[in-house]
C-alpha cells in the first residue's frame, strides 16, 4: 500500500468540498440581489469573475498547502516504527 495515498486519503474529500463553496459563493451574490453592487463600479462581468475565482483559489490552495503538510506529518507521528513510515525528504 502506498504510503502518501494513506494518508492523504481526505484531500479527495475536501476537493468535493470546495467545488461545492466555490459554486456557493458565487451563487450567494445572485440569490441575495448583491450581485448588482459588485457589478455597478464594473459593469462587465469577466474581471468580476476572474477576481473572485484569483481570490478563491489563492484561499483555497493555501489552506489545501496547510492541511496536507499538518495531515501528512500527523499521520506519520502515528506511522513511525512500521513498514507504513514515510518521509517527506527525497530519498538518495
Amino acid at each position: 500500500m502506498d504510503t502518501v495515498v494513506l494518508t492523504l486519503i481526505g484531500i479527495q474529500f475536501s476537493q468535493i468540498a470546495l467545488a461545492v463553496l466555490g459554486i456557493l459563493s458565487t451563487a450567494s451574490e445572485y440569490s441575495t440581489g448583491v450581485i448588482r453592487a459588485s457589478l455597478t463600479p464594473v459593469p462587465r462581468r469577466p474581471p468580476v469573475l476572474w477576481s473572485k475565482a484569483a481570490v478563491f483559489g489563492a484561499v483555497a490552495f493555501t489552506l489545501t498547502l496547510l492541511t496536507a503538510v499538518v495531515t501528512f506529518l500527523a499521520a506519520q507521528h502515528f506511522l513511525s516504527g512500521t513498514d507504513q513510515a514515510a518521509s517527506p525528504a527525497i530519498p538518495a
